[in-house]
C-alpha cells in the first residue's frame, strides 16, 4: 500500500474535519484548506504535490471552487492532479458550467464509503516504490 496524500478545500469546518478525521484514520496525509485562496497558495507550496485534490465548489472569498480548477488546470506542474468536487449544486448547475479537470464530481450529501472509494481508486495509481 503507498501513502496517499490529500489536499482538502473545504470551508465547512464539520465537514472537512471529519474527512480529515476518516482519511487520516485509512492512513492517508491530510492538507486543508478553508478557501480557494487559501488552497491555491497551499498547493502552490507543496513539493511533493498531493496524490488527490477534494475541492469545494461553493468556497467563500474571491476564489469559488470554480476559479480554482481554471487555475489548476491552466498550470502545467498542477493540472496532473485527480480533482475530485464536492458539492451541493444541482447537475443542471454543475454542468451549465465549467468543470474542466474534474475526475469526479460527489454531490454533498455524500457518504464516508464514496470518499474511501475515491481515495482507493486513487491509491491503485500510485507507483510502487
Amino acid at each position: 500500500m503507498c501513502p496517499v496524500s490529500v489536499l482538502l478545500v473545504e470551508d465547512d469546518t464539520d465537514v472537512r474535519s471529519a474527512l480529515r478525521d476518516v482519511l487520516e484514520a485509512e492512513g492517508c496525509t491530510v492538507y486543508e484548506a478553508s478557501n480557494g485562496s487559501e488552497g491555491l497558495a497551499l498547493l502552490n507550496a507543496m513539493n511533493p504535490l498531493p496524490d488527490i485534490l477534494l475541492l469545494d465548489l461553493m468556497l467563500p472569498g474571491p476564489l469559488n471552487g470554480w476559479d480554482v480548477l481554471c487555475v489548476k488546470q491552466a498550470d502545467e506542474r498542477l493540472s496532473g492532479i485527480p480533482v475530485v468536487v464536492l458539492t451541493a449544486v444541482t447537475p443542471q448547475e454543475a454542468r451549465a458550467r465549467s468543470l474542466e479537470g474534474a475526475h469526479l464530481i460527489l454531490k454533498k450529501p455524500f457518504s464516508i464509503p464514496q470518499i474511501l472509494s475515491v481515495v482507493t481508486r486513487i491509491e491503485s495509481t500510485c507507483p510502487d516504490d
